[in-house]
């Protein structure tokens, strides 16, 4: 399996749009994982392609100071587990 991490928010990612394979992207599908900036690079590729993304970490979240494990624990459940994943509001301990 193949996948995609945005590194940070994609600002002024709707520039890029124009010039994409749409073809290419739905001939070869990928995990593509971010939040934020990327949200028009994510709605347009489901529009275009009818791929779903994935609104979770960047690359740049594995290296952040504050909750690492619990993030890694549920970006590894999506990704790689079969099993249903319930979160709560209180996951998260501050």
């Amino acid at each position: 399996m193949s996948a995609i991490l945005t590194v940070i928010g994609g600002y002024n990612c709707n520039d890029l749009l124009p010039f994409l394979d749409w073809g290419l992207i739905r001939d070869n599908p990928k995990i593509l994982c971010g939040y934020s900036d990327i949200t028009a690079l994510q709605n347009a590729i489901l529009a275009r392609t009818g791929l779903v993304t994935y609104s979770g970490p960047h690359w740049s979240t594995f290296g952040m100071r504050d909750h690492f494990e619990q993030i890694l624990r549920w970006f590894s459940a999506v990704m790689f587990d079969t099993a249903p994943i319930a979160l709560t509001p209180g996951d998260l301990e501050r």
